[in-house]
């Protein structure tokens, strides 16, 4: 079984098995951290990582999932900036739960 090695901040180096790290790569740009519970003190631990990196994981044996930065609308430049107004008008209107009803069914028709 593979052995790797990969740091804690609280207990340094630590050695794990492919089981204990899980990979995310950007859909984007291919780049992507890896995550592992430390063996010793049990924090999660969570770091950024360069294509080279995440690739030797990955043909290692680690288990991956990718994620992608969402389709969105683009924003209106000339919109009106969003207000402590408009926060307290949303926040009332999440109180109302026809309104929220209201609103999603505007969204989704």
């Amino acid at each position: 079984m593979t052995t790797i090695r990969a740091t804690c901040g609280t207990c340094g180096d630590v050695e794990l098995t492919t089981a204990d790290v899980q990979v995310m790569i950007s859909e984007d740009s291919g780049e992507g951290n890896y995550s592992f519970r430390c063996p010793m003190c049990e924090g999660v631990v969570v770091k950024g990582s360069p294509r080279h990196t995440i690739d030797l994981l990955v043909s290692a044996g680690v288990r991956y999932s990718t994620w992608g930065t969402p389709a969105e609308t683009p924003l209106d430049p000339a919109a009106p900036a969003f207000s402590y107004d408009d926060l307290l008008e949303f926040h009332g209107m999440l109180a109302d739960d026809d309104a929220v009803a209201g609103a999603l069914d505007a969204l989704l028709n």
